[in-house]
């Protein structure tokens, strides 16, 4: 694992490292890790913090971890790694100098790649090459078999592997590198006895070599309990001994694995640098952070389709020492372990991966700097083949949001016409107070020929879309390895997207596309705060990236054909569901929508806005339907939590509301409430809301 071990110690000072009589501060940087250095433009690196040997504090740390990956190579030189799990104290211990013995029960029935290649044999009248896996002439991998009840000794020095130990209650981690100088499996005997069939489970026990070791920081790892299980693999896919379908070729995740991935928070991956060394660490992050691609190509005059299965993932901003990277960057043969905690069912994977840097990052997933693709080369789905689950206690607080693919979901700075730095600057023109965290921000465009020219290959935006803005010039301060105070800070690009809140008004002196626009937001986050303590007299200008939003939610198409009005909801009884500021989407809307029902009501239809919010935000509900003529009739208010000390100002701004016509209800919104306005057929609904509040909404309407 010489350099090649990622994450730095917790011990931050390098005085505590060099205290260490095995630490090495001479360890260089490979070429990898130089590479990945150079191409990120970092500062020259300081002496590589990782430890000869295994020294005695990192020996407690993994014996006190109820979780260990292995990493080793197969026969063919690619990486693979597994995941074993026990008590805490009972996985893992030092028992000599720089030597650590593994003791777990695992899946024995060939299926676990790790334990396949660490404690296997030749068949009978088989040559053992070295100890590895090889191939006979003509390329054909040889006959392997389980090792039960004998000790297994790889020749030479031992067999390269590496390893993670992991408390995912304390967060702690250590890395360790080596090699494998003897081991044994046990069957469980008495679970086999009756049936006569092969083990399943048996306890594996391995002696390691540690030749160097490296403490972990605790960022994007998310809690679990971990308790022993005896494992009952059974194979569900085995893309190599997969039957494709007539004419086809490739690797095709089956529905369960898509699922585990889907849902995954964590995994382990393997990498190696040459026959050096290998690594094993861990990347979380919330669920469904490495997303599946799958294209499909066929070769020119065949009829053969092959399927390429790819897994893209964001590298989050981390240590700064790219150890895993630089071996990625330099041999991209990579192994990856995703485990199901709940279930006990794992996908192993091997393949070959990609950096992505810059903008070959964004081309996959929008907005980021940083990723790694990695097209399986072989895959293995067991069910039930770990011996441990895991309860969940708690995500990471460094966990930022799950970042789609591209081909998943568009974002604005990836959609056409989307460009570099932006399509135009906005200057932050006034900023109005509304409530004690609500405000209105008025922001006018830049109208350079160069700006003119930029906003031009955009489609005009409509009412109730969204503009997107980059506020990273102002608030990104540049990398830091852990901020406590403050985690998202760390993977947070400070883009932000907003509903514009106002119908767009012409330019002046002729400009047909509007000069301002308007955002109405609440305090809430980095981004907020900025603009709400924002010293008006000092100039803001942001870059603005674009404008999106679905059609689809837009209440009404002025003067448009059939096709259209129905895509609006013309004709229909319009029900507007919001929550607190969800209001948005409506206010540039509304007078649109508006003006149509009182021109034709027949074909306009109906609109009415259902809107649940807390007391203290009646003053924003004032604003809203006091610059909206006409809306307040049609309007529902369900209040609750109301504030003492701010009473009087509540009670005034509920006044003037009745007497522009809403009406008011002091509880939350019921099912009856939704279901009984509009007519049946006929009722059309939009809503802003909550993902709590959604669900409820959704329950109610399919009942």
């Amino acid at each position: 694992m010489a350099a090649t071990l990622e994450q730095p110690t917790p011990l931050s000072s390098s005085a505590a490292m060099g205290d260490d009589p095995l630490y090495d501060p001479s360890r260089p940087w490979h070429a990898g890790e130089q590479e990945m250095h150079r191409l990120l433009r970092l500062p020259v690196r300081y002496e590589n913090p990782t430890s000869a040997g295994l020294p005695a504090r990192y020996g407690a740390r993994i014996a006190a971890s109820p979780l260990i990956a292995l990493g080793t190579l197969d026969g063919k030189g690619r990486p693979w790694v597994s995941l074993t799990g026990g008590e805490k104290g009972g996985l893992a211990m030092p028992v000599a100098q720089g030597v650590l013995a593994v003791r777990a029960v695992v899946d024995v029935s060939g299926l676990d790649p790790v334990v396949g290649e660490l404690l296997t044999a030749w068949g009978e009248g088989e040559e053992n090459e070295g100890g590895e896996a090889g191939t006979k002439e003509g390329g054909s991998e040889r006959r392997r078999k389980i090792t039960l009840d004998k000790i297994v000794r790889p020749p030479n020095d031992g067999k390269l592997m590496a390893g993670l130990a992991i408390d995912l209650e304390t967060r702690d981690r250590v890395k360790f590198a080596g090699k494998m100088i003897g081991g044994s499996m046990t069957s469980y005997a008495a679970a086999t006895a009756t049936t006569g069939d092969s083990p399943k489970a048996g306890e594996v026990q391995v002696a390691f070599h540690v030749l160097e070791t490296l403490g972990n920081c605790p960022k994007y790892l998310n809690k679990k309990h971990i308790t022993p299980h005896v494992p009952s693999p059974e194979l569900i896919y085995h893309s190599s001994a997969q039957q494709p379908a007539a004419g086809e070729g490739g690797v095709v995740l089956p529905p369960a694995a898509r699922e585990l991935l889907d849902r995954a928070d964590m995994f382990f991956l393997s990498s190696k640098h040459g026959t050096e060394s290998m690594d094993v660490n861990h990347r979380g992050g919330p669920p469904g952070f490495m997303r599946v691609s799958q294209q499909e190509r066929r070769d020119d005059g065949k009829t053969t389709t092959t399927t390429t299965t790819s897994l893209v993932y964001p590298e989050f901003s981390g240590n700064n020492l790219y150890q895993t990277l630089g071996n990625l960057r330099r041999d991209p043969q990579v192994g990856i372990c995703v485990p199901d905690y709940d279930t006990g069912n794992v996908l192993y994977v091997t393949g070959t991966a990609e950096v992505l840097i810059g903008d070959k990052a964004a081309a996959y997933l929008p907005r980021t700097k940083l990723a790694v693709k990695v097209d399986i080369e072989e895959a293995r789905f067991i069910k039930e083949g770990l011996g441990f689950r895991g309860a969940p206690i708690d995500h990471s607080p460094y966990n930022p949001t799950v970042r789609y693919l591209t081909t998943e979901k568009q974002d604005i700075t990836t959609a056409p016409g989307a460009l570099a730095g932006g399509v135009a600057t906005a200057r932050l023109k006034t900023r109005e107070k509304i409530t004690e965290t609500v405000a209105r921000y008025t922001f006018a465009f830049s109208r350079t020929e160069a700006q003119r020219l930029r906003l031009s290959r955009l489609e005009p935006w409509e009412p109730g879309q969204y503009i997107t803005l980059d506020f990273s010039e102002e608030l990104d301060h540049g990398w830091r390895h852990m901020a406590d105070e403050d985690p998202q800070s760390l993977n947070d690009d400070y883009v932000r997207s907003f509903t514009i809140s106002a119908p767009a008004r012409p330019g002046g002196e002729g400009v047909a596309e509007p000069d301002e626009f308007e955002i109405t937001i609440r305090r809430h986050g980095p981004v907020t705060a900025l603009l709400s303590r924002w010293n008006m007299a000092v100039p803001l200008e942001v870059p603005v990236l674009g404008f999106a939003g679905n059609a689809e939610f837009r209440l009404v198409v002025a003067d448009g054909d059939d096709e259209e009005r129905r895509a609006g909801g013309a004709g229909k009884d319009r029900i507007f569901l919001a929550q607190g500021v969800g209001i948005t989407p409506l206010m540039a809307q509304a007078p649109g929508v508006l003006e149509g029902i009182a021109a034709d009501a027949a074909r306009a239809g109906s609109l009415n806005l259902l809107w649940s919010l807390r007391a203290e935000d009646m003053l924003l509900a004032q604003d809203v339907l006091g610059r909206t003529p006409g809306l307040a009739e049609t309007t529902t208010l369900f209040v609750t939590a109301n504030k003492p000390e701010s009473a009087g100002a509540i009670e005034a701004a509920q006044k003037k509301v009745q007497e522009m016509g809403a009406k008011i209800v002091s509880r939350r919104m019921a099912k009856d409430d939704v279901l009984s306005v509009g007519e049946k057929g006929r009722r059309k609904y939009y809503g802003c809301m909550s993902g709590v509040m959604r669900k409820a909404l959704l329950e109610w309407m399919a009942d």
